[in-house]
């Protein structure tokens, strides 16, 4: 469906045609070490990114922007939980152009929210949940909805706008992650550097009520070199020691990342990058392997784009 790119990074991956979790599931335990990207003395980072989505037009073989359908933001918060565990809240707001090629969209604004709670050494998914907002459309059944996971309890709750909630167990073994964690995931794993791949199992809530099979052995793959990303609308009160272009914007270099299910017809590939240097958030600490932007493509009789940009960065708690 040509609207399921916001959700693709609240849910992840839902957008994609998704095979079941077989052989290609990661079946080694993956380990993480002592010191995580994002550790420091009290556990807080916030991103903030730009959101565009864009109609494509090939031009000497060549994909490039054209008409510009939406506009909004995506903000990741981390922070501290409760008995030694990390809590990730996502929210994305995502407002469509009044133009004609949005079509019952135009002019709607749609919200959507999550958290996920996780061990913040292993990275175990302890619970999750989501929501979905979604503006009114006038020829259209309204699919706005809530879903919780607890994994202790081995439960999940899916709830759509007017209906009675759903509620199934999940019956998965073996490690696998959430999918809200997926972008701090590939972070975390100590194969994203140049020419890095890691193999993983991810648990999708949403499709667990549609497919018999809601895990997917899924690949992360690293390109063989660096790239400067240009943060041309930043908006943080430090630069955090990032590398400059000539003209001075910002332009930290990054390692190019994608990842699809590991197998045949694994569809189109997120592409995200992540800061290859440090993020120098005092004298004494610093962050790495920062998400700085995140691209996805669908396809079809228009290709759309949609550019997710890093413009805000915080890693230090408020009244720390």
């Amino acid at each position: 469906m040509k609207k399921k790119i916001p959700l693709i990074f609240i849910l992840c991956i839902t957008a994609f045609t998704f095979a079941a979790c077989g052989e290609s599931c990661a079946q080694t335990q993956l380990s993480f070490g002592a010191k995580l990207p994002w550790d420091m003395p009290r556990l807080y980072e916030k991103s903030i990114f730009d959101i565009s989505e864009y109609t494509m037009k090939e031009i000497n073989e060549m994909g490039v922007r054209d008409k510009q359908l939406s506009s909004g933001t995506l903000t990741f918060t981390l922070e501290e939980a409760d008995n030694g565990n990390a809590s990730l809240d996502m929210r994305t707001e995502i407002t469509y152009f009044d133009i004609e090629e949005n079509g019952s969209d135009r002019g709607l604004t749609d919200v959507y929210s999550s958290n996920v709670v996780f061990d913040k050494l292993t990275l175990a998914p302890r619970s999750s949940a989501k929501s979905a907002a979604l503006a009114k459309r006038s020829d259209k059944e309204d699919k706005s909805y809530s879903l919780t996971v607890d994994y202790g309890a081995n439960t999940e709750t899916l709830t759509f706008a007017g209906k009675e909630p759903q509620t199934r167990n999940i019956d998965l073994n073996g490690q696998y992650f959430d999918n809200e964690q997926l972008f701090y995931l590939m972070r975390a794993f100590p194969s994203l550097t140049t020419t890095g791949s890691q193999a993983f199992t991810l648990h999708v809530p949403l499709d667990a009520f549609s497919y018999s099979h809601p895990a997917y052995g899924m690949i992360m793959s690293v390109g063989k070199d660096t790239q400067a990303v240009r943060l041309e609308n930043w908006k943080g009160a430090s630069d955090y020691s990032m590398d400059k272009a000539e003209d001075g914007t910002l332009a930290p270099l990054c390692y190019s990342v994608s990842v699809a299910i590991n197998g045949t017809n694994s569809g189109t590939p997120i592409l995200a990058t992540y800061a290859a240097n440090p993020f120098a958030v005092t004298q004494n600490i610093s962050t790495n392997k920062v998400l700085t932007s995140m691209t996805t493509t669908v396809y079809g009789s228009v290709t759309r784009t949609t550019y997710y940009t890093l413009t805000d960065y915080v890693a230090l708690a408020p009244n720390a």
